[in-house]
């Protein structure tokens, strides 16, 4: 579903499930793979409470802005006084992943640059796809790439990130390095980190990670940066499946699912998860 075109600029109140929010559409300038300005489109959300200065931007995951699953996150954020972004860096199937990642950090600064946010209060929230998107923005390389500024980022959230991918890359195999070389990422990428706090959120029944109830550890347990791995939990809700909060059940296959072997994914439903994974997320967001 198309919700605004590129350019456009509105602004719309919203009072929804006993929170209010001042909500409006930007475009985001990011700097793309080859030093170009280019622009990316945005949904922000402004708290009319009482603001902390704090800020979250939310990447959704591969199925595309218009699923919107970052919806429920901007209004929970919103409504305790964050600046939440929802970035819309695609509709449909992702593309080049660094395009992808250069437009996360374009989020950031556009964060940064606003008088009604703390520069070291900006945090990160991804599902799928931009929970892995998020993972990327704590590695050095990416910040040296794409953060000229380096503009903080104060913690990540990381759902369902396909921690059995994150692992590989970690272990320098090389077919993930291999895989993400092809789109322009140094095959060590994964060895300099930059210390940001990283709390992933992952269900025991997830079918990307084969359900394997340990893959995200084994993740976290493979990071040769000792400092950053010391700032890298994980918490496990064993009957979740992927994309636990999307407010839906549905399958589909995938060749990454089931740690490469392909097969097909169930995302199903789970409200009491959901409302679990948000309080987690605040307490998580609410440390100093």
């Amino acid at each position: 579903m198309k919700l605004f075109a590129p350019g456009v600029l509105s602004f719309v109140l919203l009072a929804i499930s006993g929170w209010a929010s001042a909500q409006q559409l930007i475009s985001v300038p990011y700097t793309d793979i080859s030093g170009q300005t280019q622009s990316v489109d945005a949904l922000i959300s402004l708290p009319t409470g009482n603001p902390n200065r704090k800020a979250v931007l939310l990447l959704h995951g591969a199925g595309g802005f218009g699923s919107e699953t970052t919806k429920q996150y901007a209004a929970l954020l919103a409504s305790r006084g964050y600046v939440a972004l929802e970035l819309r860096m695609f509709e449909g199937k992702p593309e080049n992943p660094q395009k992808h990642l250069a437009q996360v950090f374009g989020g950031i600064n556009s964060l940064a640059g606003r008088t009604d946010v703390d520069q070291q209060g900006i945090s990160i929230l991804g599902q799928s796809y931009g929970g892995a998107l998020a993972i990327y923005t704590a590695t050095a390389w990416s910040n040296q790439k794409y953060n000229p500024k380096q503009v903080a980022v104060r913690s990540i959230a990381a759902l369902y990130p396909t921690c059995f991918f994150h692992q590989e890359l970690a272990l320098g195999k090389e077919r993930v390095t291999n895989r993400m070389a092809t789109f322009g990422f140094p095959k060590d990428f994964y060895k300099s980190w930059t210390g940001t706090p990283v709390k992933i959120l992952i269900g025991g029944e997830d079918d990307f990670e084969n359900r394997d109830p340990t893959s995200c550890k084994g993740f976290v347990d493979s990071i040769g940066d000792p400092a950053q791995r010391a700032k890298v939990s994980v918490q496990l809700f064993p009957n979740a499946t992927h994309g636990w909060d999307h407010g839906r059940t549905y399958s589909f296959r995938d060749p990454l699912a089931c740690k490469w072997s392909g097969c097909e994914n169930t995302n199903r439903s789970d409200p009491v998860v959901t409302e679990l994974g948000k309080a987690s997320i605040l307490e998580f967001l609410s440390k100093p």
